[in-house]
């Protein structure tokens, strides 16, 4: 593997929507907040010069309204804000966020603190997206990550923008937070008003929550959604990919379209947050609602307790903090073309966070509500159900796997040991206190102990047990945990211990934890979804075939270490959907991957993408070239910057057995309409757990349409037998420059 990013490509790559949602309401007895500035022009006019309604007036001056009088009608009492007075940001207020990170939805900014990105005039701030005459360079990491590095310079994009938080500076817990602003317009363009968890208590996103104000794409454009379409959401729930959030297609809908265009007039988006409820507005209209009722979250309690379910209005019921921001583009959504007008900016008149006098601590009180918004219905919360697969308790155990074809499938578990010098000493029916506990001495400090899935002794199937669906979707991975009795005795300074799931070397995952105290039992908990991919050798644990079902070993420079362990079991939420390992059959017939303009999707097929950079357009249209009569086919464009690399391929989540096609060939028509500035041939490989197959088809004439034909015997590497991307194809790595245009049709592949 000489490319560490490939490792994605074990993955089915998906897209995170941030879109609509809300809730219920309470009262309806306060009337609303005065109306705020909704000018279309805010210039040297009555709305926002030394007139009547945003100068030295009773709007936004010395008055009773946002002057010393913060008390506002509805008991809304204004705590913080910011006009945008004088000549630049308020550093006290707002920071920037720095990075080409790309927000986790690929998209096609850098974000930046140039003042051409972001400034304050004429008492308006400005966020300007801009189209760069040359990639913008920055971090490929945001803030966040602990290894973000400001001189990082490795991703490179065509356009930069700002975002902007008042974290570390300003954040609150319930409220009415509004922002008045007008936005731009055009394809590629993703402005948003939104808001996240300062200190992240019930873990990294979503589990901590997240609530869009307003977001809208491509406004002026009828492109995924109406052109003038406003969006509120919430994101809360599982991890990724299992993200649950309450929006546009996902579990209902707040979505409003004002009846001015809001790149033609200022509006103002607001929310009213008070506990277990979410209110969203335009203009004062109320849009729509979400209570408790229809979030949830399911986030780590620690090592000592495990998963948790959340309860009453978590998890929003921290402080959040502000963000204002501008992105451009997404693959989801569409990217910038040349319709789309460059440099635009969304223009924000000023920020209000009020609190509620009636009841601070619970923002109860002051809701302005319409009646006939029925909350939208979310996800409901979790029913506390568990499912434990008990591998160790008193001595090992059965574990039952279902059925296969009618007959019941139970496996013994067999204790086990490695150690390069014969060091350990396993004792896996040890008698301690009335107890039997499997003992274990590392007496060198190397080596590892751990419960096999033996083989099933049933034709059809394999050794190992499966946790259904892929290795990014099943369940044991996304709600599941280890849970296990342990008591150290004895161990070396430096050592650790870590806990792995185990496919067969190098395929393992595995945690170190926390050791306890020396000679006390202690319950830990280790959650499979932040497992560690292999340290050593490049692999992770296949969870549709675990071998070994729990693995325990010191770590460090060595020394003796005496363990003792118990009640070892795999828990997960509802159920961990595990059975046994059905063996591949392989594949007796000619594959076809994409023919009549689809993907193969009764094998599970899926086109995708991925990149380094600005993301490699892939998708279907009409064939190129004059007097072809092909249809759809697969068109691939590499429009990311110079220095950026990437692929475009079809993937299932689960591999199959090609081993049949040993000597049989992989087919497909190619029409190469542009190598734009590419130095390299183009490659085309297969993918596999255990590695890729590799072939060089060098540099086919452009402009016309040719049959490629390959010997599956030529490629070099990769393993017949579980083959999960038949098929990938890219510039060579390194050398693929930027606008390389490709078009495929009829992907086969054909038994000898």
């Amino acid at each position: 593997m000489n490319t560490p990013s490939y490792k994605v490509l074990g993955l089915s790559i998906l897209i995170l929507l941030l879109s609509a949602c809300g809730s219920s309401s309470s009262s309806n007895e306060n009337p609303p907040p005065p109306p705020p500035n909704n000018s279309n022009e805010p210039g040297n006019d009555d709305s926002n010069g030394n007139g009547d309604s945003n100068g030295n007036d009773d709007t936004n001056g010395n008055d009773d309204t946002n002057g010393n009088d913060d008390e506002t009608a509805g008991g809304w009492t204004l705590i913080w804000s910011d006009e945008f007075e004088g000549d630049s940001i308020d550093s006290s207020k707002w920071s920037h966020e720095v990075n080409c990170w790309g927000g986790g939805n690929e998209e096609a900014q850098c974000y930046t603190a140039d003042p051409k990105n972001s400034y304050v005039q004429d008492n308006i701030l400005h966020i300007t997206a801009v189209e760069e005459a040359e990639p913008y360079c920055g971090s490929p990491r945001n803030q966040e990550d602990p290894a973000y590095d400001p001189t990082d310079t490795s991703a490179c994009k065509p356009y930069t923008s700002a975002r902007l938080r008042t974290k570390g500076k300003a954040d609150w817990t319930y409220g009415r937070v509004e922002v008045n602003a007008r936005m731009p317009s055009g394809l590629g363009y993703w402005p948003a008003i939104w808001m996240l968890p300062t200190d992240t208590v019930y873990g990294g996103w979503p589990h901590s929550g997240e609530i869009d104000i307003f977001e809208a794409f491509n406004p002026g454009v009828d492109e995924f959604t109406p052109a003038n379409e406003v969006a509120g959401t919430l994101h809360y729930g599982f991890s990724w990919p299992w993200n649950q959030y309450t929006g546009k297609d996902g579990g209902g809908e707040v979505t409003f379209e004002p009846a001015a265009n809001i790149w033609d007039e200022f509006h103002t988006y607001a929310v009213e947050w008070e506990e277990g409820e979410i209110r969203w507005y335009v203009d004062d209209t109320h849009i729509g609602t979400q209570n408790s009722d229809g979030w949830f979250t399911y986030y780590w309690g620690g090592q000592e307790i495990g998963y948790q379910t959340s309860k009453g209005g978590q998890p929003f019921d921290q402080d959040f903090h502000l963000i204002l921001n501008l992105a451009i583009g997404s693959p989801w959504m569409g990217f910038p073309d040349a319709t789309t007008t460059f440099p635009q900016s969304m223009e924000v008149n000023y920020v209000r966070v009020y609190e509620c006098s009636a009841d601070p601590e619970t923002g109860k009180g002051c809701a302005t509500v319409d009646p006939d918004i029925t909350p939208v219905g979310g996800h409901a919360p979790l029913v506390e159900e568990w499912e434990e697969i008990v591998l160790f308790k008193n001595g090992v155990q059965s574990v039952d796997l279902g059925e296969f074809e009618d007959a019941p499938v139970i496996n013994t578990l067999n204790p086990g040991f490695w150690s390069p010098d014969d060091s350990i000493a396993s004792d896996p029916g040890f008698a301690v206190d009335g107890d039997t506990v499997w003992d274990v001495r590392f007496n060198s400090g190397v080596g590892s102990v751990f419960l096999t899935a033996d083989d099933m002794a049933i034709d059809g199937l394999d050794a190992g047990v499966s946790f259904g669906g892929d290795n990014l979707h099943n369940r044991a991975r996304q709600v599941g945990e280890f849970k296990f009795d342990l008591r150290v005795l004895e161990i070396a300074p430096g050592t650790k211990l870590r806990v792995k799931l185990d496919s067969g070397w190098p395929k393992v995952s595995f945690h170190e934890i926390e050791v306890p105290e020396v000679g006390e039992w202690a319950e830990v908990s280790v959650r499979f979804n932040t497992l560690q991919d292999n340290d050593i050798d490049w692999g992770s644990v296949d969870y549709t075939n675990v071998t070994n079902l729990f693995v325990i070993e010191p770590s460090g420079d060595g020394g003796a270490t005496h363990v003792q362990l118990n009640n070892i079991r795999i828990v997960c939420l509802l159920s961990c959907d595990h059975g046994p390992v059905v063996a591949e059959v392989p594949m007796t017939d000619d594959l076809t991957l994409f023919e009549g303009g689809a993907v193969n999707a009764a094998l599970g097929y899926e086109l995708h993408q991925w990149s380094t950079g600005a993301p490699v357009t892939v998708g279907l249209t009409d064939a190129l070239a004059e007097g072809t009569e092909r249809g759809q086919v697969v068109d691939i464009q590499y429009t990311a910057p110079e220095g950026t690399n990437g692929i475009a391929f079809i993937q299932s989540p689960a591999p199959k057995d090609l081993s049949a096609f040993v000597g049989g060939k992989i087919l497909f028509d190619l029409y190469v309409a542009d190598y734009g500035s590419s130095t390299g041939n183009l490659i085309i490989e297969f993918h596999t757990p255990d590695g890729n197959g590799v072939a060089d088809m060098g540099v086919p004439v452009a402009g016309e349409w040719h049959p490629i034909e390959l010997n599956i015997d030529d490629f070099v590497g990769g393993n017949l037998g579980s083959v999960n991307t038949p098929f990938v194809i890219m510039p060579a790595w390194d050398a693929q420059g930027t606008g390389v245009h490709l078009q495929v049709d009829n992907i086969r592949w054909e038994l000898p």
